[in-house]
C-alpha cells in the first residue's frame, strides 16, 4: 500500500510539473508572436511613413518630377492623385490589386492623406487606409502626424498619433497598435573650421 501511494504521489509530481513546463512554453511562445507582431506593426508605420513622404517629394519637391526613379519604396504602378483645391487637400497612393514596390512587397488598396496644407509648417496630416493589403496583411486604422520644423537649429519634430490594426493571413490573428511617439531629426550642418 505505501508503494501505490508513493507512485500515486510521484505520478501528481510529474503531471504537476510536466503542466508547469506547457505553461511555461506557451507563454514564452506567446511573448515571442507579441514581438513579432509588434515589430511588424512598427515597420508597417515606417513604411507608410516613408511611402507618403516620397509621394509628397515626387508631388511638392523641388524638382517638381512626376517619377518614381529615385524613390526607395515607390515603384511605378502605384497611382499618386493630389487634390490641392480641397480643404482639406487629399493625396490619394492607389495600390490597386497588386503592386511590387521596389522592396519586394506586394501592396494594394489605398493609403488616403489629409492635411490643411502638405507644404507649410507646421503641418497635421491624417493617414487612413481604404481596404489596404502588404503581402497579405490588412491595414486598418489611422496616423495622424503634426510636423514642426525649427529652421534655426535644423530640427525637424514630429508627433506622431497611431491607432492601426493588423490582421494576418491564414488565421494568425490580429495586432492592434495605440501608440504616441516623438520623433526628432536634427540636420548635420558641415562647417570648415
Amino acid at each position: 500500500m505505501k508503494r501505490l501511494k508513493m507512485i500515486f504521489a510521484l505520478s501528481l509530481m510529474y503531471l504537476a510539473f510536466h503542466s508547469c513546463q506547457k505553461d511555461e512554453v506557451a507563454a514564452v511562445f506567446d511573448e515571442i508572436q507579441l514581438s513579432q507582431q509588434e515589430t511588424q506593426a512598427e515597420e508597417m508605420g515606417a513604411d507608410v511613413d516613408l511611402m507618403v513622404d516620397e509621394a509628397l517629394d515626387i508631388n511638392f519637391g523641388s524638382l517638381k518630377s512626376a517619377s518614381t526613379e529615385g524613390s526607395f519604396y515607390l515603384s511605378d504602378c502605384p497611382v499618386i492623385t493630389v487634390n490641392k483645391t480641397a480643404t482639406p487637400q487629399v493625396m490619394t497612393i492607389d495600390f490597386g490589386t497588386a503592386c511590387t514596390g521596389k522592396d519586394g512587397k506586394v501592396r494594394s488598396g489605398k493609403i488616403v492623406v489629409t492635411s490643411a496644407s502638405f507644404t507649410t509648417f507646421p503641418s497635421v496630416r491624417d493617414k487612413s487606409f481604404d481596404n489596404y493589403f502588404v503581402d497579405g496583411k490588412k491595414i486598418e486604422g489611422s496616423v495622424t502626424k503634426t510636423i514642426t520644423k525649427d529652421q534655426e537649429n535644423n530640427i525637424r519634430t514630429a508627433v506622431i498619433k497611431e491607432n492601426i490594426t493588423i490582421t494576418f493571413p491564414d488565421g494568425e490573428g490580429k495586432a492592434t497598435r495605440v501608440a504616441n511617439l516623438t520623433r526628432q531629426y536634427q540636420r548635420n550642418t558641415l562647417s570648415n573650421r
